[in-house]
């Protein structure tokens, strides 16, 4: 960031390549995919031209099962994969059971073009999977991955919520119901207490918190990549974040 200054107008994302020389360099694409500014501009595009041949990605949902506390796992299982080929590449899924064992993953998916979150959930302890309920009712159609897979809370198949970003506006979500803005940036995360849900994301420079008692979302910290765990008791919420190369913990209640 400091090399690059002040994100250039249509900005969407920086990535990094590797370049002919084994450095990393920068680049920042638009949400089409374009590159609009890069480090060396050059390299990039002779990174483009000798992967423009690469296979197309393939990527699918796999599950696999531990009994003995992580010492050994069964064989991967196949939970989803996109009729278009591959769901989104580097968005990370994340999964969850409730109570009740049943399993739930949420991930990105790449269908026609659009890149919306999707919730599978199973109810034989993740034997099988329901076909994914898309979240939202909106979508966003975009020619590469925003690297930003949510997160969701759930205490039982009928108590879900979950939080994520299209074209850096975060939401608030029940599966098969119309999603709700509550703010701008991207990387949020969900949990809840014995008050109700409590939610952070990335602004910018700033790790934003909006609590259940709260109106609008305020700026909890400087930092990035913030992480919302609650405590067994319910009664408090920790929450975690990267500052300046360092872990930060703040306990609010």
């Amino acid at each position: 960031m400091a090399e690059l200054g002040e994100m250039p107008e249509g900005g969407e994302s920086i990535r990094q390549y590797p370049g002919e020389d084994g450095n990393m360099y920068w680049v920042v694409l638009d949400k089409d995919g374009k590159a609009i500014k890069a480090k060396d501009m050059e390299s990039y595009q002779a990174f483009r031209a000798k992967n423009s041949k690469r296979k197309a990605p393939e990527g699918k949902i796999y599950i696999a099962k531990s009994t003995d506390g992580g010492k050994s796992w069964s064989n991967s299982q196949l939970v989803y994969s996109s009729p278009d080929g591959s769901v989104c590449e580097c968005c990370m899924p994340t999964i969850q059971a409730d109570k009740n064992d049943q399993l739930y993953i949420m991930f990105r998916n790449n269908l026609k073009g659009s890149r919306d979150l999707h919730l599978a959930i199973s109810k034989d302890h993740g034997n099988s999977f329901d076909s994914p309920i898309k979240l939202g009712q909106d979508t966003w159609k975009l020619n590469g991955c925003p690297m930003d897979g949510g997160g969701f809370r759930v205490t039982n198949q009928d108590n879900i919520a979950t939080v994520w970003q299209r074209d850096g506006q975060i939401f608030i979500a029940k599966p098969k119901e119309k999603e709700m803005k509550i703010g701008t940036g991207r990387s949020p995360s969900i949990d809840a207490g014995n008050k109700g849900d409590y939610i952070t994301w990335s602004e910018g420079e700033n790790i934003m918190f909006l609590g259940p008692k709260s109106t609008s979302a305020k700026v909890l910290a400087k930092g990035a990549y913030s992480k919302t765990i609650s405590t067994d008791q319910g009664d408090a919420m920790l929450i975690v974040w990267t500052e300046e190369g360092k872990i930060k913990l703040k306990k609010v209640s």
